[in-house]
C-alpha cells in the first residue's frame, strides 16, 4: 500500500514539474509581449508627435498662402480636414477669411 502512495506522490511531482515549465514559458512569453507593446507605444507617439508637427506646418502654410492669395473657407478646411479631424466652427472662428 505504501508503495503507490509513493507512486501517487510522484505522479503529483511531475505534474506540478509540467505546470511549473508552462508558468515560466507564461512569464517569459508576457514579457516579450509587453517588450513589444512598449515599443508600439513609442512608435505611436513619435508618429502622432509628426503627425502634429506636419498639421502645424499645414496651417502656417494655408495661413502665409491665405495672406498672399485670398483662400476660400472651404479651400482651407479641407486642406485641415485631410491631415487630422477638425473642429469646423472652432477652425472656422479662429481662421476668418
Amino acid at each position: 500500500m505504501k508503495h503507490m502512495a509513493s507512486d501517487g506522490d510522484a505522479q503529483v511531482v511531475k505534474e506540478v514539474d509540467i505546470i511549473f515549465k508552462d508558468l515560466v514559458e507564461k512569464e517569459a512569453e508576457l514579457a516579450d509581449l509587453d517588450k513589444f507593446n512598449q515599443t508600439l507605444i513609442l512608435r505611436e507617439r513619435r508618429t502622432n508627435d509628426e503627425l502634429q508637427e506636419a498639421r502645424k506646418e499645414l496651417v502656417n502654410v494655408v495661413l502665409f498662402n491665405h495672406i498672399r492669395k485670398p483662400l476660400r473657407k472651404l479651400d482651407i478646411l479641407v486642406c485641415l480636414f485631410h491631415v487630422t479631424f477638425v473642429d469646423y466652427e472652432r477652425m472656422e472662428n479662429k481662421y476668418r477669411c
